[in-house]
């Protein structure tokens, strides 16, 4: 029996869907904001628009192959999601205003785009194409899959790099469980590495990614629309300040290969939140704090690859996830560190899981 694979990014920004034929060859991949001409497509599923999907599947997909549809986000954790999201009013007393994005909008906005990507909030929470194929649904055969968020960073990069083993760090803003996870790629498979001294209990605000993000609210630019490379572009014309630096540097600090929130991270994002740019100001007022930030963003991103490096898993790195967008600091790892060669998606970020989750559920079915 055929069966082709379609990959579902789900997650509430930058989804996107891609189709692997029978042969494990992509026939078909792209972000949903391209389809739509709307940046970054926030809360639009992959799979919301019917007549779109049944058009892409009736172009890509081979006649009578069962479909595979392998999705970007474990099944317990969009069951967490959706949960917490339904508890989240009955808590809102307790939640810090510097936490705002986190627990309101990421939490209740990706219940949501869970939702429209085939969910309901009933037990099963198992989505059947058969819904939207109508009467095309005799034609093929659903079969429904989930994967770990971040083992699809790491296969998107992974399975395109052409190396037959590498290490991968992954790296973004908030995974299932961390903003960080590290995988051993070998012979075409994927296993999670598990470095001693991670946190029991999950602490998602010592992540990188948001740091990032925080950082570039902080210079006047709109993290929801991915301006970040603002702040990239901003920082070559600042200059290293020693005293933001004191300040801000202590915000996040490398544990082993872990990262943890330092004693006066809600004190150090209140003082950023504070001095955001008012929109009369020029940008180039917040030069140094851009450049010095972003030091800092380059400073710990290195640590942890240096620690990489040492743990002696491969000389072969592969970086992926939203952090691997930061093009201004990925072009100066080979040069900074002693891995002898870096592979970086070209979709890093959670877009490119489309890819990674199709990939995954291919690989199950084709071992070898």
């Amino acid at each position: 029996m055929l069966r082709n694979y379609i990959g579902l990014a789900t997650t509430m920004h930058d989804p996107a869907i891609a189709i692997l034929n029978s042969q494990g060859n992509v026939v078909f991949a792209e972000a949903t904001e391209r389809h739509l001409q709307y940046k970054r497509a926030w809360y639009c599923a992959p799979d919301s628009n019917i007549v779109y999907l049944k058009k892409l599947i009736a172009s890509h997909c081979e006649e009578g192959a069962e479909l595979v549809i392998a999705k970007s986000w474990s099944r317990s954790h969009e069951r967490r999601f959706v949960f917490y999201a339904r508890l989240l009013p009955f808590f809102k007393r307790f939640i810090p205003t510097t936490h705002y994005y986190l627990q309101q909008v990421l939490l209740q906005g990706q219940a949501a785009s869970f939702k429209l990507a085939g969910h309901s909030l009933g037990a099963a929470l198992n989505y059947d194409f058969r819904h939207i194929l109508s009467k095309d649904a005799a034609k093929h055969h659903i079969i429904n899959r989930h994967y770990d968020h971040h083992l699809t960073h790491a296969a998107n990069g992974c399975y395109n790099s052409g190396y037959d083993e590498a290490v991968c760090l992954v790296i973004d803003g908030i995974g299932e469980t961390s903003s960080l996870a590290y995988f051993r790629y070998s012979d075409g498979e994927l296993s999670p590495i598990e470095f001693p001294g991670r946190p029991k209990i999950p602490d998602l605000n010592s992540s990188l990614g948001l740091f990032y993000g925080y950082l570039s609210e902080a210079c006047g630019f709109d993290s929801y629309s991915g301006e970040e490379w603002k702040l990239m572009g901003l920082a070559p014309y600042g200059e290293f300040d020693q005293s933001v630096y004191d300040w801000l540097r202590p915000i996040l600090t490398v544990d082993g290969h872990w990262l943890k929130c330092g004693k006066n991270y809600r004190k150090i994002l209140g003082k950023l939140a504070a001095m955001t740019r008012a929109p009369d100001v020029p940008a180039l007022e917040y030069a140094n704090l851009a450049y010095t930030g972003h030091y800092i963003f380059c400073e710990i991103f290195r640590e942890l690859l240096n620690g990489l490096y040492r743990a002696g898993i491969s000389d072969n790195l592969v970086v992926a996830g939203g952090c691997a967008l930061n093009s201004a600091w990925c072009g100066r790892i080979a040069q900074e560190t002693d891995f002898s060669q870096v592979f970086i998606p070209s979709a890093p970020a959670d877009d490119g899981n489309a890819l990674g989750a199709a990939r995954l559920a291919f690989v199950a079915d084709n071992p070898g």
